[in-house]
């Protein structure tokens, strides 16, 4: 992926690359349709994000965008995610909670997601906070160490950006991160409907059992 400011996706993916202990997929898969998809349908949904003006509305905007892309993976990941995601008590938070249970992707994206949660949560529960300098400061300094955790690669910290483009970053960090895996899900979800795959797991389950059926008689 490119630099912190533009919103293109590229085929270097590294920038989400984790710790393979931690999630079932650690690198990105490359897709030039998911490459495709993401650079005709995001830049629309960022020109809408940087139209809104005031901090209120931008970061509110945000959260629903980053809301909707998380729909989609989830969606592309659990086929019947659909009928959960009407249920009127299944909120932003409880959605992020099952992507981390999940442990698909690395867990930065999760966080990324989390924050952005959390500053909207700041404006929507306070009408006396019009700017995002207000909200509290811990959640700036979580952004700060996120921010940070993110551009890592790039040599960027939050000491060079206000917080505003700290939420920027994150909010760029967080939908880059769920599109750059999908490729990933997308093939997980083809292999679990595939004929071929489901019988060399019963064969591996097959030789297992045999294995512990010697062993027992031993």
């Amino acid at each position: 992926m490119r630099a912190l400011g533009n919103k293109n996706m590229t085929e270097n993916f590294h920038w989400f690359e984790g710790d393979p202990k931690q999630s079932v997929f650690s690198v990105p898969f490359n897709s030039l349709a998911e490459l495709h998809a993401y650079n005709t349908e995001m830049p629309d949904f960022f020109k809408k994000i940087e139209e809104t003006g005031d901090d209120r509305s931008y970061v509110i905007t945000s959260a629903l965008v980053a809301e909707h892309q998380l729909d989609a993976f989830l969606l592309t990941l659990m086929p019947g995610y659909d009928k959960l995601a009407e249920k009127k008590d299944f909120t932003f938070s409880l959605k992020i909670e099952l992507l981390k249970a999940h442990k698909i992707i690395p867990p930065i994206v999760p966080r990324c997601i989390d924050y952005l949660r959390r500053v909207r949560n700041e404006f929507a529960h306070n009408l006396l906070i019009d700017e995002i300098d207000s909200i509290e400061q811990k959640i700036i300094n979580v952004g700060n160490n996120l921010y940070d955790d993110v551009y890592r690669v790039y040599k960027q910290n939050h000491s060079e950006k206000n917080t505003r483009e700290i939420f920027n970053g994150i909010l760029q960090g967080a939908i880059m991160g769920l599109r750059s895996y999908k490729p990933n899900v997308n093939l997980l979800r083809r292999l679990l409907n595939d004929n071929d795959f489901k019988l060399w797991m019963k064969k591996i389950n097959n030789d297992e059992y045999k294995e512990e059926i010697g062993l027992l008689k031993k």
